[in-house]
């Protein structure tokens, strides 16, 4: 019988593979086998193998059958790799609203999931900004000056700021200086956060949750969504 922890790596691994494979359209600039390639699908393997240990530790073997079998529709969709892939690329924010959209075209009951959607994504983009980070920083990596850092060092942070708060993220822009990013969170507060201190403030409390986010090219104006399909404008001043 397969221990839990290679379940964790073989799963991690085989949906890495997945993953860029479904998101090659991305990858125009990798070739294929080459040690970009593979040091990208090693930094994917660890977030996913991360996110796993978190919201599926407890799990029984049924249970992580279907969680298996969840990740693997939701990450062979070429939208969802190609939005997962762009905070590598590009280092944009991860497009919840798009992967919230394509997890809910899979048909599954979230009332009755063994994990928490917006957890495990939540633990997917934490896991994946620390390997980056800690891959694009070495010299020697093939993913140095591949990876855009100081936008992943800034989802990096505020990610590790909301360790051990009850609120998860709902949505997230970063600042065009990357000094600030806004986030929404399921306690529907709007918030911004200073990444030098790691402080934040709140900007806004809403009576739904907060499920998109921009900010304009000059900072100048912040837009929201919410679950009631509200949009708000906001002129904001740092």
């Amino acid at each position: 019988m397969i221990s839990l922890d290679d379940f964790f790596t073989n799963l991690a691994a085989s949906l890495a593979y997945d993953l860029l494979r479904a998101g090659a359209a991305r990858l125009t600039t990798f070739v294929s086998g080459s040690p970009e390639e593979q040091a990208l699908r090693g930094c994917y393997q660890s977030a996913f193998e991360a996110m796993l240990r978190e919201v599926a530790a407890d799990l029984d073997a049924d249970r992580r059958a279907l969680v298996e079998d969840i990740l693997r529709q939701f990450v062979a969709q070429p939208e969802v790799a190609e939005g997962l892939l762009a905070l590598a690329m590009e280092g944009d924010e991860p497009p919840l609203p798009l992967l919230r959209e394509r997890f809910d075209a899979l048909e599954y009951d979230r009332a009755t999931l063994p994990v928490d959607f917006d957890a495990a994504l939540t633990a997917l983009t934490r896991g994946l900004t620390d390997a980056l980070l800690g891959a694009a920083i070495q010299p020697d990596s093939p993913l140095y000056n591949r990876v855009s850092v100081v936008r992943v060092a800034a989802i990096h942070n505020l990610l590790r700021s909301l360790e051990g708060h009850t609120a998860g993220v709902t949505a997230v822009a970063l600042s065009a200086d990357g000094r600030t990013i806004v986030s929404g969170l399921d306690d529907r507060t709007l918030r911004a956060w200073d990444l030098e201190s790691g402080q934040s403030r709140l900007l806004f409390w809403n009576d739904a949750l907060i499920l998109s986010l921009a900010l304009s090219g000059d900072d100048r104006t912040l837009a929201c969504g919410d679950s009631q399909g509200r949009v708000w404008i906001f002129e904001w001043v740092r």
